[in-house]
């Protein structure tokens, strides 16, 4: 028999690597000397993201070791704040590409959007 919840021990390195990656890239944009626009909102932005990527990766080193706890509310929590990690990306990536290029931003939304919409639809099923 498995000591490990497969699920969240699968998770960890992602969501380690989420929350490591947002964290270097709020530091990097905090670095920029140039007037950069929504500088404010971007190192916030990712500041909250990296927060969420980085308490779901502590809670789930708890979950992943102890296959008693997969099934309850606070694994469920881990996935949560994953998740919300996930779809704050999204919403950071656009204003990320923004200063460079406007269309490519623009582009990015859609097919957020798009993806979102299958998300929600798919995971109603």
């Amino acid at each position: 028999m498995s000591t490990t919840n497969s699920f969240h021990s699968n998770a960890l390195g992602v969501t380690g690597f989420l929350g490591g990656i947002t964290f270097a890239t709020m530091v990097l944009i905090m670095q920029i000397t140039e007037d950069l626009p929504l500088k404010e909102f971007l190192i916030t932005g990712t500041a909250i993201v990296s927060i969420f990527f980085i308490v779901s990766t502590i809670g789930m080193v708890h979950v992943a070791f102890n296959p008693k706890k997969a099934g309850e509310n606070f694994a469920k929590f881990t996935q949560n704040l994953a998740t919300i990690g996930f779809f704050g990306i999204m919403v950071i990536l656009p204003f990320l590409v923004y200063p460079f290029t406007n269309i490519g931003a623009y582009v990015l939304v859609v097919v957020e959007v798009g993806i979102i919409i299958a998300y929600v639809t798919k995971r109603g099923k």
